[in-house]
């Protein structure tokens, strides 16, 4: 059975179009490592990075748009678009936060992917014609506990300048 991150990113839009180039912004960021035991990272695939934590069954990953893919829409349409796959859907919670010295969005939403039940907190933040996006995905009965490792990440953030 397909792990539910990758529906997840597929659905999400993360891979890129149509052989679309990234502009040459994307990536060009720094983040936190997350914290506690059992987090690796690996592939990226289309994202620009990616962990696991096998005993959660938990993924985390990040992502920028930049350039030609960057979209100034409001912050609850890019976080509702990161969610749109979701069925079943439950919003667990919101709030606005800090990421960067600018201003985030912070949604979680409890459902099922494809009849697996999932809990799916995701952080946006638009910066110098950048989105960037964080995204957990947990077992609803793991997502509490893996829910730290995603503000590690978050409030690691810098951006590289080159």
């Amino acid at each position: 059975m397909m792990h539910p991150l990758w529906l997840f990113l597929a659905f999400s839009g993360c891979f890129a179009r149509h052989g679309q180039v990234a502009d040459a912004l994307e990536g060009r960021y720094l983040l936190g490592s997350p914290g506690g035991p059992g987090w690796t990272a690996g592939d990226p695939g289309g994202a620009d990075y990616v962990w696991w934590n096998a005993a959660l069954k938990a993924s985390l990953y990040a992502d920028s748009n930049c350039g030609p893919r960057f979209e100034d829409a409001p912050l609850p349409m890019l976080v509702n678009r990161l969610l749109a796959g979701i069925t079943d859907s439950q919003d667990l919670e919101g709030r606005s936060l800090q990421v960067g010295g600018r201003g985030a969005l912070y949604r979680a939403r409890r459902g099922t992917m494809d009849g697996v039940p999932i809990q799916v907190g995701a952080v946006v933040m638009k910066k110098d014609s950048c989105t960037y996006d964080f995204v957990l995905i947990a077992p609803p009965d793991a997502y509490e506990t893996a829910l730290p490792a995603l503000w590690d990440v978050v409030e690691g953030f810098s951006q590289r300048i080159q």
